[in-house]
């Protein structure tokens, strides 16, 4: 499938949305924009080609400088518009939005039809791996929001926190929660961590697949709460959590290099194993027998790399764990996020970014399937880019670049100036011809202006001379 049919699928729908709600909004505003499909398609082109050719500041795109203009850009719509449509876009009817106050209150209101379109699109058209992950993501942001987070041990350490379910194999996000802060309406017997992947896994129950999560999010409740909802689960684990059996494990300080111990409780199994130079890994899972082991490979003093001992549930879980840290992985280099004070904005980009990631690992799998060659995710984008604009343009007409334009603006402003006082007004044209005074076989004049009335070349200096009333 071409990139434009599958990015279609994830995010077609939204865009005639975008449109209702932006003209509505600008109606409400008292002001005018009209905008329409084509024109939000472009102005996601555009916002898509800022995100792999990157510049410190949006209006450098349309700057006079040539080191910055890019004409690929200014030719499609002109700064104004697109800033215009910037400041304009919605994807909700604000005077809807319940009080503050109200059972129905939504922080993400401004941008809930995206999100829910998104995470039901994305679960129904693709079947995952066996294997999945459930892991937290950050969203830079640094203007002012109650849902901000700071995360001080993360690259990204201020933002918006999102809760994530992806293929371990592939990346490809699953499904998705944006934390607003702690909510009254989750399950009262666990706690957040435990509640948030409940929440991801919902749509999963009873068919076994295997998903896995670290310690922020695993409870010994909770492995047992999944695998009675038919889901195995598996998870690294804090031994000062509750039901933790101290009195069957070692302290930690006792363990040594390549230490395994394990305890079985029916079908839930604790493992710990001594990795070189780190704590004791716990682990909890209710899909592996604890007492089972595999073999990693793990450099020795001389630098050889040798197999060693290590738990099937501790060597899975490393194997398994980054479907997550994959998506980020294909979204970071070309994210199309720029700086806003709106909150909303920030995240309607990352839904736009994770639409197209999303539709790039579809596309490299119906490829792998079809035994194709597939084009890397910057080609991806690139062509997406071109499919998006089509030969759309809110421009008028005009055959000179942008460049030209300013040019032969100013040109006529000064000339305009310049020749007040005579009858005739000069008239541009796009061929340069022999100014009929000044010009001979010796010493060639060209000019690009003609007398609107006489129909003949002149250049600047002639001008005013030829048509001077005497």
């Amino acid at each position: 499938m071409p990139p434009i049919e599958i990015f279609q699928l994830m995010i077609g729908p939204i865009f005639q949305t975008i449109v209702q709600q932006t003209n509505l909004y600008a109606q409400q505003k008292n002001v005018n924009i009209n905008t329409s499909i084509e024109e939000i398609k472009a102005f996601i082109r555009i916002l898509i080609f800022m995100g792999y050719h990157s510049l410190p500041s949006i209006r450098l795109y349309w700057s006079n400088d040539p080191n910055f203009f890019c004409e690929r850009v200014a030719k499609i719509m002109p700064v104004k518009r697109f800033l215009k449509i910037l400041r304009l876009i919605h994807l909700n009817d604000n005077s809807q939005m319940p009080s503050r106050n109200s059972l129905d209150f939504d922080k993400l209101y401004k941008i809930r039809p995206m999100i829910t379109h998104l995470k039901d699109i994305y679960q129904s058209v693709y079947r995952p791996s066996r294997y999945l992950a459930v892991d937290e993501s950050m969203v830079a942001y640094k203007g002012r929001s109650t849902m901000k987070q700071y995360m001080p041990m993360k690259p990204i350490k201020r933002g918006f926190k999102i809760w994530a379910l992806a293929d371990s194999y592939s990346g490809f996000l699953l499904n998705l929660d944006i934390y607003t802060g702690k909510k009254s309406n989750g399950i009262p017997e666990y706690g957040l961590g435990e509640n948030v992947v409940l929440y991801l896994t919902k749509k999963s129950k009873n068919l076994f697949y295997c998903v896995f999560f670290d310690n922020f999010f695993t409870s010994i409740p909770l492995i047992f709460k999944l695998l009675c909802d038919g889901i195995f689960a598996c998870g690294t684990f804090r031994v000062n959590k509750k039901y933790y059996p101290k009195h069957l494990m070692k302290n930690d300080g006792k363990y040594t290099s390549g230490d395994i111990e394990y305890a079985q409780s029916e079908d839930i199994g604790i493992m710990r194993w001594k990795d070189r130079g780190s704590k004791p890994v716990t682990l909890v899972s209710n899909m592996h027998n604890s007492s089972d082991t595999s073999t990693v490979l793990r450099k020795n003093g001389k630098g050889e790399r040798i197999q060693v001992k290590c738990p099937t549930g501790i060597s899975e879980y490393n194997k398994y764990m980054g479907g997550v840290d994959k998506f980020d992985q294909y979204m970071s280099p070309y994210s199309i996020s720029q700086k806003s004070r709106k909150w909303w904005i920030t995240l309607f980009y990352y839904m736009v970014d994770n639409a197209i990631v999303n539709s790039y690992i579809l596309y490299k799998e119906s490829c792998n399937k079809n035994k194709k060659k597939y084009i890397t995710h910057l080609e991806f984008r690139s062509r997406l880019t071109d499919e998006l604009i089509g030969n759309f343009s809110c421009r008028k007409k005009n055959t000179s670049s942008p460049h030209e334009q300013r040019y032969k603006k100013k040109q006529k402003l000064s000339i305009a100036h310049d020749f007040t006082g005579v009858d005739h007004m000069p008239k541009f044209i796009d061929k340069y011809r022999r100014c009929k005074m000044c010009s001979t076989k010796a010493k060639e004049k060209r000019s690009n202006m003609i007398c609107s009335t006489c129909d003949i070349t002149l250049c600047k200096q002639c001008f005013v001379p030829y048509n001077k009333p005497t």
